[in-house]
């Protein structure tokens, strides 16, 4: 009977399979080494980041506070200079040094949305203005065809009025609106964001772009109310447009640099510009010299966290400051 042969591998080829064995397990710790290094760094540096996004939201809460002392000055002041309205200072939080400023715009040169509370039967005065300044508007800025104003003025009033039931042939209260997708619920109360709009399901995107650029929000407040002393003469078109063409673009240019240098400390003295003196006597009752409600964009780069925060500011009759909402997240 033959005995079995058993052969031992060389010594040269057991090593080589050790070497591969190591290799592969360098690799293997090189490779989690290198991920647990990565996770670390990130999240230190996460850490770091939501540090300074916290400080840099602080930041940015200070300048909102600083901003409403300055509105009791602000109110009435006949012109506003770019001191009263831009502020930029240095900042700094552990170890880091950066900037916040802040743009504080009136609210009183543009349309404000919530105008469109507008009374279609038996109407006031100031719903035929309303009413007759926006239908200029929409015809000459966005080429909106009548049919599709009537439409969209209707659906405006019943998204803001108080009732739930439509008042108008082309209104809509909540029964339409629970069938779209997704199903929304009119507010029945003052507009918050000019995004609202779209809302209505009546504009096409292209409209609501060509006339977003001249509209803003003041709610609880359904009047044009704009501000003579505020208007640059980027806003010779609104001009025109208030006057529901009675001015053209040129003629509203030429009143905007007319303006004294001090501005007017009466609205007499604005109507008392020739260039008005044709215009109707009811268009007076969308100026004010007074001004409740303001825009503050107010921008902070602290470290490795650019942050923005957008809040919109009213000042009452007594000085009673408010903020109204805020709008806030990382810088574009």
């Amino acid at each position: 009977m033959k005995k079995a042969l058993y052969t031992r591998a060389p010594a040269k080829a057991q090593r080589g399979v050790a070497l591969i064995l190591v290799l592969g397990l360098m690799a293997i710790i090189t490779i989690l080494a290198t991920t647990i290094t990565g996770t670390v760094q990130f999240s230190a540096n996460q850490h770091v980041t939501l540090k300074d996004m916290r400080q840099a939201y602080w930041f940015a809460r200070g300048g909102e506070v600083y901003a409403l002392s300055t509105l009791s000055d602000l109110k009435e002041k006949s012109l506003l200079e770019a001191t009263d309205t831009q502020v930029t200072f240095p900042v700094s939080g552990d170890g880091h040094t950066g900037m916040v400023s802040y743009q504080l715009t009136p609210l009183h040169t543009c349309l404000n949305i919530n105008s469109l509370d507008i009374t279609f039967e038996n109407p006031d005065a100031r719903s035929l203005l309303n009413k007759n300044v926006w239908t200029y508007f929409l015809e000459n800025k966005a080429q909106i065809s009548g049919a599709t104003i009537t439409q969209l003025l209707q659906r405006a009033a019943d998204w803001i009025d108080p009732d739930t039931q439509p008042k108008t042939p082309y209104g809509a209260e909540s029964l339409f609106y629970s069938g779209q997708t997704p199903p929304q619920q009119p507010p029945n109360s003052t507009m918050l964001a000019s995004a609202e709009l779209g809302a209505l399901d009546v504009l096409n995107e292209d409209e609501q772009q060509a006339i977003r650029p001249f509209l803003c929000i003041r709610p609880d407040d359904n009047t044009l109310a704009i501000n003579p002393n505020d208007l640059t003469a980027d806003d010779a078109y609104l001009l025109s447009v208030l006057t529901q063409g009675q001015l053209d673009e040129n003629q509203a240019l030429s009143v905007i640099e007319s303006r004294p240098d001090d501005g007017y400390a009466e609205l007499a003295a604005f109507w008392a510009d020739p260039a008005l003196s044709e215009v109707d006597d009811s268009v007076e009752a969308s100026f004010t010299l007074a001004r409740h409600y303001f825009k503050l964009d107010t921008q902070v780069v602290l470290g490795t966290a650019p942050f923005r925060l957008i809040s919109l500011l009213r000042i009452d009759e007594d000085d009673t400051t408010h903020v109204i909402s805020r709008r806030y997240g990382v810088t574009p």
